[in-house]
């Protein structure tokens, strides 16, 4: 079950443009990565080597800009970007552990 997870996720992650996490119930962004506009445009998507496991991003809440996250997120059968898996991460640097409720949007181009 955990593998079929892991894929769905994987799937659901090389179709994501932009996320970005809002508190609730005020709409508080708390992190974001990319405008929903309808557009990928402010993500890298030139001098990319896939093949290469260094190419995976990782997007640092608070640090990380949009140029950092990749606009092509390929998935592992694609054998011209290395026939691998590419974990896309985001991490957070967090005092102390989050409370409240949270909503995270998702947009798909």
């Amino acid at each position: 079950m955990r593998v079929k997870f892991i894929l769905w996720v994987v799937a659901a992650a090389s179709l994501l443009p932009l996320l970005h996490s809002q508190a609730q119930p005020d709409g508080q962004v708390l992190w974001r990565i990319g405008t929903f506009n309808a557009s990928s445009g402010e993500f890298r998507s030139q001098d990319i080597d896939y093949a290469d496991p260094k190419s995976d991003p990782v997007f640092v809440v608070g640090k990380s800009g949009d140029h950092d996250w990749l606009r092509f997120q390929p998935g592992p059968a694609n054998g011209m970007t290395g026939g691998r898996l590419h974990p896309f991460k985001i991490r957070f640097d967090l005092a102390e552990p989050p409370k409240g409720l949270y909503r995270l949007k998702i947009a798909v181009l």
